[in-house]
């Protein structure tokens, strides 16, 4: 419903959801989905100091409750926390007592209610930390001389002033949460003199301290650049290989993945691509897309086509191994709906069954869905061993933003996990590769608990070569590898699938 209500403001230009978030984070810009955390967040960006490389939020509070529900805000971001040094741990507890936590989060556990300056005492201890580079103060700080006796304002203000200056001479962030905002706080007012962010709302505190942290990881990476050129291309018009799949070239950690539009030359239109728009089609077979593939640098298995079971039963003992069979149509694009990919085919009298099912499967299939009908043929490819992972990495273009690179968990229940993730190209490799760890599936791609990491070198390079497709020829709209069966040298695209543009 939002969305169609955007269609009479500029918000129409908006597109998909998901890819317009991609693009705004890689541009920079800060994402606030709560009108009630627009000027925190704003005022935490604006006035505190980038967090040091590698560190994290500690969060120092004087309730559980509190810190329990910050705790689950920044971890449920993605954000980082802080984990104290040993010494830091140690020293807390020598300066607040046995009864606090000491770990992260800190919780002074009631030495400020006769005493604030256990809060400096303890900011003392907890900011130098190496790995404390923002501090998010949680909880009742400021309110000490209301909620308990006037005679600890003057204290809890000495306090406030001394917080602000260790964060400003350490160069660190900071943000205070205080449920007292509301009242004339003479504490809460030497931080806000201080520049340091007063908030309300638990909620907003925790997203303010939260993008501090992520601008200081965005801060590190390479911004994205629309002007960015690639380098000249060398690919070639026509397939550069057909035989086993083989790594191609080891990616330059500097080159990008390039937009489509860029500067290079333009190459005479693929036989695949003219072939499809004689006979009307935007939907490339296999073997045309395995084609445009390889000529954009991504090798394939080798793979015969054969147009009846005796072709298949051949090609099969040819392959002397296990081989697949797969349905190729000029108009059924998702094969395994059409019951067409039959695996693990032992010989030529198992494939040419295969053919014959996988025929008859597509006639049904395509009454069924008042597909015209056609001269069916399969392609016959051998089994590759089971994957450590099966990933899918695509570019589509997008009619808003412009060629975005796709890439996410692969295989047939790519649309039931809809774990993905998006860019706007051009991207550099290392963009592929925090697109990789950002996966919900990344421990079982890059190493845990037990599971070896695969080639994430692999996978780079099959992403480049998706880009690389999209990038040049003009005619295409979307380009997808899925499944691409990663092992722990390579990666070995199973299937391919390229749609044209319309016209």
């Amino acid at each position: 419903m939002g969305a169609r209500a955007a269609l009479s403001h500029t918000g129409a230009v908006a597109g998909p959801y998901d890819r317009l978030r991609a693009g705004l984070a890689q541009a920079g810009v800060t994402e606030v989905r709560h009108t009630d955390q627009l000027v925190a967040v704003a005022h935490a960006l604006a006035s505190q100091p980038a967090a040091p490389a590698g560190s994290g939020i500690a969060i120092l509070s004087d309730g559980g409750g509190q810190n329990t529900l910050a705790v689950d805000a920044i971890t449920e971001s993605g954000a980082r926390l802080a984990t104290l040094a040993r010494e830091t741990r140690d020293r807390l507890r020598e300066v607040l007592g046995p009864a606090a936590a000491v770990a992260n989060p800190v919780d002074v556990a009631g030495a400020a209610d006769t005493d604030p300056g256990a809060f400096a005492r303890a900011l003392d201890v907890l900011a130098p930390d190496p790995a404390v580079g923002i501090v998010l103060v949680v909880g009742l700080f400021g309110g000490y001389g209301i909620r308990f006796s006037d005679r600890l304002t003057a204290p809890e203000t000495e306090a406030a002033r001394a917080m602000a200056a260790r964060m400003r001479a350490l160069g660190k962030a900071m943000v205070v949460h205080s449920m007292y905002t509301t009242h004339d706080s003479p504490p809460l007012k030497a931080f806000v003199d201080a520049g340091i962010p007063v908030i309300e709302s638990l909620e907003a505190a925790c997203r303010a301290t939260i993008e501090l942290e992520r601008r200081s990881r965005r801060g590190r990476a390479s911004r994205w650049n629309p002007d960015e050129l690639p380098p000249a291309s060398d690919l070639q018009a026509g397939p550069s290989r057909t035989a086993s799949a083989t790594r191609p070239p080891a990616s330059d950690p500097a080159a990008t993945l390039p937009p489509p539009g860029a500067n290079t030359p333009v190459p005479p239109p693929h036989p695949a691509i003219r072939a499809a728009r004689e006979e009307g089609r935007i939907t490339l077979t296999e073997v045309e897309a395995r084609a445009l593939l390889e000529a954009a640098g991504l090798a394939f298995p080798a793979a015969e086509v054969a147009d009846s079971g005796e072709a298949a039963a051949r090609a099969a003992e040819r392959f002397a191994c296990p081989v697949a069979v797969k349905l190729l149509s000029r108009r059924i694009t998702h094969k395994s709906d059409a019951g067409g990919v039959v695996l693990d085919v032992a010989d030529g009298a198992a494939a040419a069954r295969a053919f014959a099912a996988i025929v008859s499967n597509a006639h049904a299939y395509a009454r069924a869905g008042n597909i015209p009908s056609e001269t069916w043929s399969v392609l016959v490819t051998p089994m590759l061993p089971a994957p450590m992972g099966e990933v899918l990495v695509g570019a589509y273009r997008d009619p808003q933003l412009g060629p975005m690179l796709t890439v996410g968990s692969g295989g047939t229940r790519v649309e039931v996990l809809r774990d993905v993730t998006h860019r706007v190209l051009p991207v550099r490799p290392r963009d592929v590769k925090m697109m990789i760890g950002e996966l919900r599936a990344s421990p079982l791609l890059t190493g845990s608990r037990g599971h070896p990491p695969v080639s994430v070198a692999g996978i780079v390079q099959a992403a480049e070569a998706v880009a690389r497709c999209l990038s040049t020829w003009s005619d295409v709209a979307e380009v997808e590898v899925n499944p691409l069966f990663a092992y722990g040298d390579r990666a070995v695209p199973a299937d391919a699938r390229v749609i044209l543009s319309g016209s």
